[in-house]
């Protein structure tokens, strides 16, 4: 399966999952600069640290490749 049939994305609810709200994309085959091995997003966890910014981690077309992470800064409009 081609790479460009991966995309990790960020959605929020504010009403007990009723609705969701899209956000940003967290990590696909266009994020600029991103390593090879992280262009498949799958399986991610994402947590707010102490000084409010998020972090996400994923694992990326699987076969024992390292996981992959990033953040945002600004409540998950952008990630670095």
């Amino acid at each position: 399966m081609s790479a460009s049939h991966y995309s990790l994305v960020a959605v929020k609810s504010e009403d007990n999952g009723n609705t969701w709200k899209w956000l940003s994309t967290v990590a696909s085959h266009l994020t600029p600069g991103a390593p090879e091995e992280c262009l498949m997003p799958s399986e991610s966890s994402t947590v707010y640290l102490k000084n409010g910014s998020l972090f996400t981690v994923f694992r990326s077309g699987g076969g024992g490749k390292p996981l992959c992470s990033t953040m945002s800064h600004d409540d998950a409009k952008s990630w670095t």
